[in-house]
C-alpha cells in the first residue's frame, strides 16, 4: 500500500517519498483460542464489565455520601432545636425585675 504525501492544489510534481506499510498475521492471531479470548472475553471485560463496575462503585460512593450528609443535617437540626428550646425556657424562667 502506498500513501502519497499531501499535496497542495497547484502542485503537479509526482510524489517521490512514499511510505509502504506491511504487516504479517502471526500464527497466534489465527489460533481459535486466542480469537475467542481476545474477541469475546477481552472486549466484554474492557467495554462492558469494567465500565459497569466503575459506575456501580462510584454510584454507591455517591449514595453513601448522601446518606451521611442527611444524617449530619438531621443531627445539626436537632441541636439547633434544642438550643432554641433552651433559649426560650431561659427567657421564660428569668424574672423581670
Amino acid at each position: 500500500m502506498q500513501v502519497p504525501p499531501p499535496t497542495s492544489g497547484n502542485d503537479t510534481a509526482s510524489p517521490t517519498n512514499a511510505t509502504r506499510i506491511r504487516y504479517a498475521v502471526t500464527p497466534m492471531r489465527k489460533d481459535p483460542v486466542y480469537i475467542n479470548v481476545y474477541v469475546n472475553w477481552f472486549r466484554l471485560l474492557v467495554s462492558g464489565v469494567i465500565p459497569m463496575a466503575v459506575l456501580v462503585i462510584l454510584n454507591v460512593n455517591i449514595y453513601l455520601k448522601i446518606v451521611e450528609t442527611r444524617r449530619t443535617r438531621a443531627k445539626q437540626q436537632q441541636q439547633r432545636q434544642r438550643q432554641q428550646q433552651q433559649r426560650v425556657s431561659a427567657t421564660v424562667t428569668t424574672p423581670n425585675g
